[in-house]
């Protein structure tokens, strides 16, 4: 017999994509389920090394609490996951993907239960949209379509469900409405 489902939906994607927004959204439409939001921080550290450690060890810390989080049966909703730290590592001296892989591998017994929604946009928009708290410098053009092409890559190659879902020319309602269609059919497996 299975175990009740316990899910876990993780929002992730380049900065100035609208993930705040769609987690709002989302608990609102959610309100009738409890969910615990959760956040990967940014890496800490004085020069690449130290925050490209740092980065690795707060996704898999991430993981661990998040496998805590589902054996007790709690659902909950996630801002920024190890894809994260794949596609930002680029930035300061990167992990390669069989790094992130690795790491997944040893939380497999979650993937029913767990789903990545992947905001992307085109890196021109993305840097109309920068509030100037960005890990990338703000006219960086190329960082941005290289960190939006590790995001495409992690999502083919993940181990855990996962949807790309691109907001260009789309409006917040159009999205949300997008979103909603991922979680039902998430939902209804």
């Amino acid at each position: 017999m299975r175990r009740q489902r316990t899910p876990i939906i993780a929002f992730d994607g380049p900065d100035n994509v609208g993930k705040g927004t769609q987690i709002a959204l989302l608990r609102k439409w959610l309100s009738h389920i409890p969910f615990v939001l959760t956040n990967l921080d940014r890496p800490h550290g004085a020069n690449h090394h130290e925050k490209l450690k740092y980065g690795y060890q707060a996704s898999r810390n991430h993981l661990k609490a998040k496998e805590l989080l589902w054996q007790e049966g709690i659902p909950h909703l996630v801002d920024r996951m190890h894809y994260t730290e794949y596609a930002y590592s680029i930035l300061r001296g990167g992990h390669n993907l069989e790094d992130i892989l690795t790491l997944e591998r040893a939380f497999l017994a979650m993937r029913d239960d767990f789903l990545t929604i992947i905001f992307v946009d085109k890196a021109e928009n993305i840097l109309k949209r920068d509030d100037g708290l960005s890990v990338y410098k703000r006219d960086d053009y190329k960082a941005v379509e290289d960190i939006i092409k590790r995001f495409y890559e992690i999502a083919e190659a993940s181990h855990f469900p996962n949807r790309v879902i691109s907001i260009t020319g789309k409006s917040i309602p159009q999205v949300h409405e997008e979103v909603r269609e991922v979680v039902r059919s998430f939902s209804q497996k």
